[in-house]
Parts: structure tokens; C-alpha cells; sequence
């Protein structure tokens, strides 16, 4: 989707996920590091920013902590086991 920036690319990105992928993440790469991007990513219904220029380990980092979260909130979602005995 080169050919799409931004919230465009993120509504076409965002329409196809809920679609067919549901487990699909956006992740915004922006070259505007203001602290109203903390806010407006999410809201416009992307998982996470990282902000250009950026290192390899950065986005690493990124993509395991979405990773390790979405993992605990699936574990949270399962039915609890009765363990009283």
C-alpha cells in the first residue's frame, strides 16, 4: 500500500483486518515525534507508533511488547478453572 498514506492507508489497512485478519496490527512509522501522536495513532485505530528515524532494536522491541501483550490478554479471556478441588 505505498501508494496510501496515513489515515487512508490505515482505513483500508483497518477495513481489511476486521474483515478477514482480526489478529492483523498496524503500527504508524511517522516522522512527527510530538506527543499528540501518543494519542491520535491509537485513536485512529492503530496498534502502536514508532517514529522515524528509528532502529532495527526499536521496532524489535515494539513488535515483542505487542506480542507479550496480546499473549496475557488471551490468558485473561479464558474461562477461569474451578481449583477448589
Amino acid at each position: 500500500m505505498t501508494h496510501l498514506v496515513g489515515s487512508s492507508a490505515n482505513i483500508t489497512c483497518k477495513r481489511e483486518r476486521d474483515a478477514k485478519h482480526s489478529e492483523c496490527r498496524i503500527i504508524a512509522l511517522t516522522a512527527n515525534a510530538h506527543p499528540s501522536n501518543a494519542q491520535a495513532c491509537p485513536a485512529a485505530g492503530m496498534n502502536d507508533f514508532i517514529t522515524k528515524p528509528f532502529r532495527k532494536s526499536d521496532l524489535l522491541a515494539l513488535i515483542r511488547h505487542d506480542i507479550t501483550r496480546r499473549k496475557v490478554n488471551r490468558r485473561l479471556q479464558r474461562p477461569q478453572q474451578d481449583l477448589s478441588g
